[in-house]
């Protein structure tokens, strides 16, 4: 059967076919929700509602919307290295455990006196597990690095600062002092002499009684100079 629906909430198309053959129970609609999201559409609904259908179709109920639906977790997370051996009798074994235990506590959930006793009993398994199983510690930062990187050998290169080069035009790194920094720094320092009059300020070549004294004794004041080694 072929039914015409008009949608007046659609922005887009207002007009949508829905098929329906009541031998195998399968319908579809030109709105495709279902093979998108996995979830029938309302076009659909109204026509099985129009078609007084006792029964829902069972095969458009997807597995992930169903109470014994695998979860999302790896079974790494949840197990040990024997499940790499036996992963599929594991996780038969963890599907079980998961639907008993749904199971049980929407069964005890109006009776408030069970569900503590269920808890307690769960809290009290915890307990013997903790001590059946001995839980390492938890890696380090060190260590996590190395199995992501997968180089667990120590490495030996240093790395050492760089070397820092001055560019072209930079100046001086050291800051211009002012006329009282520097006189405070040369209070206390030790001035040059000059070596004949024992006077600071000037050394022999500029010294005035030293030429003064070469004049008296008579030779000339150039060669007397040039022949000095300060």
């Amino acid at each position: 059967m072929k039914f015409e629906i008009e949608d007046l909430l659609q922005p887009c198309t207002s007009h949508f076919e829905v098929m329906f053959r009541n031998e195998d129970q399968t319908i579809t609609c030109s709105y495709r929700r279902f093979e998108q999201f996995g979830l029938l559409c309302r076009h659909i609904f109204y026509v099985l509602r129009l078609c007084f259908s006792k029964e829902f179709p069972k095969k458009y109920i997807v597995r992930r919307w169903r109470r014994e639906a695998v979860p999302n977790t790896s079974i790494q997370s949840v197990s040990s290295d024997d499940v790499k051996t036996n992963g599929d009798v594991v996780e038969a074994v963890l599907r079980e455990i998961r639907f008993a235990n749904e199971y049980s506590i929407n069964r005890l959930v109006m009776d408030i006196d069970q569900l503590c006793l269920y808890r307690d009993y769960v809290k009290g398994y915890m307990a013997k597990s903790d001590e059946i199983q001995v839980v390492a510690p938890p890696p380090n930062r060190r260590d996590r690095f190395a199995e992501m990187t997968r180089m667990k050998e120590p490495c030996t290169i240093t790395v050492r600062n760089p070397i820092r080069t001055r560019t072209k035009g930079c100046g001086t790194q050291k800051r211009l002092k002012s006329a009282r920094e520097i006189a405070i720094s040369q209070v206390g320092k030790k001035t040059k002499e000059c070596s004949f009059c024992k006077v600071a300020g000037h050394n022999l070549r500029t010294c005035q009684l030293y030429f003064a004294s070469l004049k008296e004794k008579g030779s000339p004041a150039s060669s007397g100079v040039d022949n000095i080694q300060v």
